[in-house]
């Protein structure tokens, strides 16, 4: 009997820290994962016909660069602009705010970016720190 329950009582710790192992492994990988989503570079493609008051509203507002594609529509072969931004994932919902306030039917696709650099890009915030900490160290020289 007390063999039976030394056998239980170890089968339910092995359990028990197994369960601890993967929660502790899921929870660190969505911490990683979180963090480098919100520091990486997004693309955001918007397609309406107030794309100008779109763009003014992004330039001045937010203050980031938009690229103008010109193009057509599919069905109706109008001329049409389209705009494209490449933010960070935290400008993403002021973006999208934007397009949805000027053009409810704006059409919006956001992706993501694998790298990107030049232009008026928003310098990421790691990038930022990194810098700072640079100067600093080339003027305490």
């Amino acid at each position: 009997m007390r063999h039976t329950a030394l056998i239980i009582m170890g089968i339910l710790s092995a359990g028990m820290g197994l369960k601890g192992f993967l929660m502790s492994s899921r929870f660190i990988d969505g911490g990683v994962t979180g963090i480098s989503m919100l520091l990486s570079y997004h693309g955001i493609i918007i397609v309406s016909v107030k794309s100008e008051a779109i763009r003014l509203a992004i330039l001045n507002d937010l203050n980031r660069g938009v690229t103008v594609y010109k193009g057509s529509t599919g069905l109706t072969e109008k001329d049409q602009d389209i705009l494209y931004c490449v933010v960070t994932r935290l400008d993403i919902s002021k973006i999208k705010g934007i397009a949805e306030e000027k053009d409810a039917a704006a059409f919006i696709v956001v992706h993501s970016i694998e790298y990107a650099s030049g232009g008026t890009l928003k310098k990421r915030l790691l990038h930022q720190y990194d810098e700072l900490l640079r100067q600093h160290f080339r003027q305490s020289s």
